[in-house]
C-alpha cells in the first residue's frame, strides 16, 4: 500500500485504485485482479475443502460443547475439528464422526 501525498486526500475508488483512510493516514492500493474464487472451477476443491471444515467445526461445537466447563481448552476445540475433518474427508457424515 501507497501512503498518499498532497493537500488533498480521497477516500474511494478511481479505475482500479482504492484510496482510502486506516488509522487516520491516507492509503492507495490496486483493486485485487484474482478471479471470484467462490465462482470459479479452479477454485472447485478449495471450496469443498471449505465447506468440509465448516461442518467439522460444526461438530467439534457439538462435542467441545459436552466438555465439562473446567477441562475446556481452545486447543482440544481444534484437535475435534482436525479429528471430525479427517473423518469427514474420509466420507464419514457428520452423525458418524460424532459417534
Amino acid at each position: 500500500m501507497a501512503k498518499q501525498a498532497g493537500p488533498i486526500f480521497l477516500v474511494r475508488t478511481i479505475d482500479n485504485l482504492i484510496f482510502y483512510k486506516m488509522d487516520g493516514m491516507y492509503y492507495v492500493r490496486m483493486k485485487p485482479s484474482f478471479p471470484n474464487i467462490r465462482r470459479s472451477p479452479r477454485f472447485r476443491g478449495t471450496m469443498q475443502s471449505a465447506r468440509r471444515m465448516g461442518r467439522a467445526s460444526r461438530v467439534a461445537a457439538a462435542l467441545y460443547a459436552e466438555l465439562p466447563g473446567g477441562l475446556k481448552q481452545f486447543s482440544q476445540y481444534r484437535v475435534l475439528t482436525g479429528a471430525a475433518f479427517l473423518l469427514l474427508k474420509t466420507g464419514k457424515t457428520e452423525e458418524e464422526a460424532l459417534a
